[in-house]
C-alpha cells in the first residue's frame, strides 16, 4: 500500500504502508511513485472558499486527472474516484459540474474498471475550521438518525465501501461503475 499525497500523515495507523509525499503542481516530477500499483484510490478535493475558483478546478479536476493518467501509465488497472452527489459535466452549478467534468476525463483515461463514488456531505472531524460545514454536519448528523442514507454519509463508511467494492468481482463486460450515497451507506455496512 503506498499513500500519495502533499504530506506525510503521522501516527500508528500509517506506519505499516509506504507515503510518497509530491507536488501535484509538478506530479510529472513523481511518476515512479504511481508504478507497480493494481488499484489507485483518487480522493483529491479542496473547497472554493479555501483555493479560490482556479485552485479549485486546478486540485478538483486537473490534479484528479493527471494522478489517473499517471497510475493507468504506471499499471493501475482499477481507478477508485471519490466525486460528489450530484455531479454531472454538463451541470448550471459549478462544483457539480468541475466534479462532473472530473469524472468523465477519468472515465476517459480507459481503467479496465473504473469506480465513481458519489457520496452527499461526508461527515468526519476536521482539522480546519469551516464554520458552515460545523453547522451542517451537526444538523446532518441529526437527520441521519432518522434518515440515515439521505443527506450524508460518515468518512469512515465510505472507505469501507470502497474496499468491499474493490475486491467484489466486476461484472462481465461493465468496465464503469457509479456508486450513489444509499449504495455507498450499504456497501460501506457491508461484512
Amino acid at each position: 500500500i503506498t499513500l500519495i499525497g502533499r504530506r506525510k500523515l503521522e501516527g500508528s495507523l500509517y506506519s505499516n504502508v509506504s507515503q510518497e509525499v509530491v507536488d501535484f503542481e509538478k506530479l510529472d516530477e513523481s511518476v515512479a511513485a504511481f508504478q507497480g500499483h493494481d488499484v489507485g484510490f483518487c480522493c483529491l478535493g479542496t473547497t472554493k472558499a479555501k483555493a479560490g475558483v482556479d485552485g479549485f478546478v486546478r486540485v478538483d479536476r486537473d490534479y484528479v486527472e493527471h494522478s489517473a493518467r499517471l497510475a493507468k501509465a504506471g499499471g493501475c488497472h482499477h481507478f477508485v474516484l471519490q466525486s460528489g452527489k450530484g455531479a454531472n459535466s454538463s451541470s448550471r452549478f459549478f462544483y457539480l459540474r468541475v466534479k462532473g467534468e472530473a469524472e468523465d476525463r477519468v472515465q476517459a483515461v480507459g481503467f479496465d474498471r473504473c469506480s465513481i463514488f458519489r457520496p452527499a456531505v461526508l461527515l468526519c472531524d476536521r482539522q480546519e475550521s469551516r464554520p458552515a460545514e460545523w453547522m451542517a454536519q451537526k444538523f446532518l448528523g441529526v437527520v441521519a438518525l432518522v434518515f440515515p442514507t439521505a443527506l450524508s454519509v460518515p468518512t469512515v463508511t465510505v472507505a469501507q465501501a470502497m474496499l468491499n467494492h474493490v475486491v467484489m468481482p466486476g461484472k462481465e463486460g461493465q468496465k464503469v461503475y457509479v456508486l450513489e450515497n444509499a449504495g455507498i451507506h450499504a456497501l460501506g455496512q457491508a461484512k
